[in-house]
Parts: structure tokens; sequence; C-alpha cells
């Protein structure tokens, strides 16, 4: 194609020759050898492919596989933390999602849909026994419902809000990693293991096959993985652009232009304890660089992209020992910046930055948590502070604050309960209050925010969060309560706890999947139940029980 390109460009210069229009002389011929070349250069640049990264056809596959094959790897695939995007032109699938007229969840493998007014059902969504859907996603005239079939191939449905009829579907024959909408396009990122050398990935639109053809290679990651980007337009029946590449993707953070991928740079004879920073251009599905950094990437949380620059907190490890970096990219994820061995002993527990700084927090009895300024080439630590217990997310509430989800320890590094705790924070952190849900009778506690931010409900507008708390009541899997925690945020004076929610009845243990606030009403949903309350003391409404 580029040769093509280039070829016309002469055969223009050579016709405006031929016709006279421009005459050759000491001072065109050469003007014209500079244009050319210029002309030319800049038709390959973003094309050019690096030593590290090549495209190849599905037949070169074969012969990468053999070279790296390694039967007795099991690698984890997709270590991902499914956080809450701070940007807001980025929307994250979850498991309740509402337009503030209609509720939407996932009940007993089927997608219903409730007025947010009567909680009358709407629609119910039904699927093939073999399809679980996982994850709702929502635009102004789309829903889309995301599941996997045994385990192994994901699914999309796509349908439209005005009648829920279907609009379009998609498939591939791979694990679900991650999924986002950026201004009505729809992206969906799965892995599949290889496990013969002539596996060719293919997908499925609208119950037509095809083949990935958009195939990268990147030197040292581990190639019997395909890892598949897929976009496409929500409001375009046919359209449909898929990249792999042979990774992992053990890490994804997306932002409104590019995607970030961390691999764990590999080789069967050596443990590099490295990583591979890979950037895709969102909008062309084109691998654009490559970058290595020391440590392997905590979560997508140790990932950040500001002012045209990639931030990466990574945590190196030499047996049980730690020493710990964060490193500064350019645009082209050439190394402009690093901080290396700030933390030595202990690996990395929490990461969030805030514009041109870093807070980070790794493990100990008192946890040690960073400032680290980011503005110049050469990051350092402002502030290092001491707090009991650990913290394993933090969310930036605005710009000085920061609400933590995490432990409280004993003096041997027991867990002996959940914690959550408002910091102020700029050149150093203050612990503004702190509130601990002790285990006290109970065997153990957890919350899936200190993991897995989906259940997390954030209501600046009302300062309000909430989140699924479960208590296992004896050494059985199924002796458990679960009770879904309310705070008011004063961010001068502190949290308040308003308060719980259960959905227990006599039977049966409901457990709560989101709570969101409409219309300043508190939504709280699980499998069984919609629950209505009053944000300001968590009086109940109203409720609808779902069979």
């Amino acid at each position: 194609m580029y040769i093509i390109i280039v070829f016309l460009i002469f055969a223009c210069f050579y016709f405006l020759v031929l016709k006279n229009i421009i005459k050759l002389n000491k001072v065109t011929a050469p003007l014209m050898i500079i244009i050319v070349t210029i002309l030319t250069s800049l038709l390959f640049k973003g094309h050019q492919v690096s030593d590290d990264f090549k495209i190849i056809d599905n037949s070169e596959v074969k012969d990468i596989w053999f070279n790296y094959h390694d039967e007795h790897l099991k690698p984890v695939i997709a270590r991902t933390s499914k956080m809450i995007n701070k940007n807001k032109s980025i929307t994250e699938p979850n498991y309740v999602v509402t337009d503030n007229v209609n509720l939407y969840s996932i009940v007993h493998e089927k997608v219903v849909i409730n007025d947010v007014n009567s909680l009358g059902i709407k629609k119910e969504l039904t699927f093939d026994k073999q399809f679980k859907p996982m994850y709702l996603s929502l635009t102004n005239t789309k829903l889309v419902v995301i599941g996997e079939i045994d385990n192994s191939t994901t699914e999309v449905f796509i349908y439209n809000k005005s009648d829920y009829r279907l609009f379009k579907q998609l498939k591939i024959n791979a694990k679900y990693v991650s999924s986002k909408i950026i201004n009505d396009h729809f992206y969906l990122v799965t892995s599949s293991m290889i496990n013969n050398p002539k596996q060719i990935q293919t997908y499925v639109i609208n119950n037509e096959e095809k083949t990935v053809d958009n195939l990268y290679h990147v030197k040292n990651t581990y190639t019997n993985n395909y890892v598949n980007i897929i976009k496409t337009n929500l409001d375009d029946k046919f359209d449909i652009h898929v990249m792999s590449y042979l990774g992992l993707g053990y890490t994804i953070y997306f932002s409104d232009k590019n995607i970030y991928i961390s691999e764990e740079k590999f080789n069967k004879e050596e443990h590099f304890n490295k990583t591979i920073m890979i950037k895709i251009d969102n909008n062309k599905l084109e691998l654009i660089n490559i970058q290595e950094v020391k440590g392997l990437v905590l979560d997508e949380n140790s990932i950040n992209e500001y002012n045209n620059q990639l931030r990466v907190a990574t945590s190196e490890s030499y047996d049980d020992y730690f020493t710990n970096h964060i490193y500064i990219l350019d645009d082209d994820l050439k190394l402009t910046g690093k901080l290396e061995n700030f933390s030595t002993g202990n690996q990395l527990q929490a990461t969030t930055f805030i514009e041109d700084k870093a807070y980070i927090q790794t493990f100990n009895i008192n946890d040690p948590f960073y400032v680290i300024d980011l503005k110049n080439k050469n990051p350092k630590i402002i502030s290092e502070v001491d707090f009991p217990g650990y913290d394993t997310y933090l969310l930036p509430y605005d710009k000085n604050h920061l609400i933590a989800f995490g432990l409280v320890l004993d003096k041997n590094k027991n867990p002996e309960g959940l914690k959550i705790s408002l910091y102020q924070v700029t050149n150093t952190v203050k612990l503004i209050s702190q509130d601990r849900i002790l285990y006290k009778d109970y065997n153990d506690a957890f919350t899936e925010v200190m993991y897995d931010q989906k259940t997390l409900l954030v209501d600046k507008d009302n300062n309000l969060i909430g989140f699924p708390v479960t208590y296992w009541l004896g050494l059985q899997p199924d002796q458990y309560k679960q009770l879904f925690f309310v705070y008011q945020i004063n961010l001068d004076k502190g949290l308040k706890r308003l308060g719980s929610i259960s959905h227990n009845s006599v039977n049966e243990n409901n457990v709560i999947k989101s709570g969101l606030v409409i219309k300043n009403k508190l939504y709280t949903v699980s499998d069984n139940k919609i629950q209505i309350n009053n944000i300001s003391d968590l009086k109940l409404i109203n409720q609808k029980v779902i069979k």
C-alpha cells in the first residue's frame, strides 16, 4: 500500500516535469529530491516496525509457538483490577446499571429491566442456557450485555433501548478480560490459550465468522496465548475492528485515546522480573510502541496517563523481599523519569495518581503511605507517613481527598477487621477519620471493594458511599451473612456510618450485587429483590421481590 503511494508521488513529480510545469535546474532538482524524501518519511512514520514487535500473519504463529512453547507453564491470565474509571468519557460495565428511567440488572442469568418509580418489570431478556451474563453497559440508545459460554467463549449482545430488539451480536472463542465504552464505541478485551500451533483466532459478528488478520508478535512475551481487542461502533450494525497479539494481557488500562497493557517479560529459561508496557492506539487499534521497566505491575490503578505521559508503579521481587519503583514514559513510551528502590522489603498494596502526584502504600503492621512528586524528570518522595494496618484500594474523591479500603492487623500481621478511611492529601497525608468493621464474633469478613470496585457506590451529589460486606459465621461456605454499609462523607469532619441494608429473608441470604442512587433514593439489588431506601436515614420506601 505504502509503496503504491510513494510511486504515485514520484509519478506526479515526473508528470509535472514532463509537462514543463516544473523545470529542472540546480535549485529545483535537489529541492524535488528533498520534498519526495520528506513525504516518503512522513508516510512511513508511525508505520515503522520496531525490532521488539512486528506484524505477523497466521502462518507465522506456528514457528513462534514452537520456539516458546512450554507445556508445564500455567500462567495467570488477565491480572486486572476492575477499577472505577475517573475519566467521565469512559463507561465501565457493571452488574446493575441505570439511565434514571429504568434499572437494568442481571438476575438468575437473565437481564431484568424495572421501572425506577414503580419497580414494575418492563422486560426480561433471556438467553441460551449455556450463556451466563456477567456485566451490563449503557449508552443513550443501546444496552450492552456481556457474558461467557462455558467459561471459555465471550459473547456480547447489543440491544436497542427503544424496543429491546437485538441490534448486534459479537462472539469470540476467548475468556473475558475487560470492556469499556468510550464515546459510543464498545471495546472488548479477551484472552485465549493456543492449544496447538495451527490454532487461528476467529470471531463472529452477527453470525458471520471472520479471521483476525491484524496480528502482532511482541518479543519476550508469552506466545502461547492470544490477547484480542475488539472495537465496534454501537450505532453501526456492521462496524468491527479487531487486533490480536501474542501475550497474556496481565493488566489493562484505558485512557480516552490509548490502551496500555502490561506484560511480564517472559522466557521459559529465565525469570526476568520485568514488565513490558504496550501502547495501543484505541482509534486505529494499532500497536504504537513498547517499553521495558523493572518489576511487575500490581493492577491497573498502578498505571496512569496524564498530560501525554504514562506513569507506572511496579514491585520487583526476590523471594519474599520486594523493592519498588515508579517510572515516567513520554508519548512514545520513551523513559523520561524514574524513582527506583524508593521502598524496600514489602510489596506495593495500593496506588493512585492525582495530577502530578502518586500516592502509594505498601504492606506492614504500620502502613507506609508515600506521596511522590512526579512534576520533574526525577520523581521524589515528599512525604512518608505510617498508619496502622494497610489499604488495598485508594479512591480519589476529589483533588485533595482519598477514600481508602483496607485491613486492620494485629501485632502478628493477622487481619482482625476491615477499615474505611478518609485522608486529606496534598504534599502530605492526614487521616481525617476512620471506621473499623471488626470481626468480633465472626470468623472472617470481606468486602469486594478491596479488589473489585464494581460493587462500590459513590454519589458525590449526596456525599454518599456504600459497599457490601460479607461475614462468615462458621467454617462452611454457606454460613455467612451480607450487609450493604452506607456512609455519609463530610470532608472536614470525616465519615459517618448511616447504617446498613440487608436483603436477607428467613430461608435465604440474598447477596446485594450493587447499590445506586436514583432521584435521591438509594436502590440496592440482589438476585431476589430490589429495595429502595431513604438516603438520609435508610428507612425502607419500597421493595419488589424478583423470581
